[in-house]
C-alpha cells in the first residue's frame, strides 16, 4: 500500500482518538461542574501528552505531532476549566 493510504489512516485514526476528548469538554460546559472529574489523573494525561509531542516533533513525525497536539490541547482545555469551576465554587 502507498505511503499516503498509512498516513491518512493515521490522521483519521488520530482524530478519533483527540475527538474523544470532545464529550467530557462538553460535559464540562454544559453542567458547569467538575466534582466528578479527577484532576491528578488529567494532569498526568496533559504531562504525558506534552512529553509524546515534544518526542514527535523531535522524529518529525507528522501523524504524531497532529495526535499529540490535540490531545495536549483538549487535555489542557479538560484541566482549565476543572481547575475554574472547582476555583468558583
Amino acid at each position: 500500500m502507498p505511503q499516503i493510504i498509512y498516513e491518512i489512516i493515521g490522521f483519521g485514526g488520530s482524530c478519533i482518538v483527540a475527538f474523544g476528548h470532545l464529550p467530557q469538554i462538553i460535559h464540562l460546559f454544559k453542567k458547569k461542574d467538575s466534582t466528578g472529574v479527577s484532576l491528578f489523573a488529567w494532569l498526568i494525561w496533559v504531562l504525558g501528552d506534552i512529553l509524546l509531542l515534544i518526542y514527535s516533533i523531535s522524529i518529525l513525525d507528522k501523524v504524531f505531532i497532529f495526535l499529540n497536539s490535540l490531545n495536549s490541547l483538549f487535555a489542557i482545555i479538560i484541566v482549565g476549566v476543572t481547575i475554574w469551576y472547582r476555583w468558583r465554587r
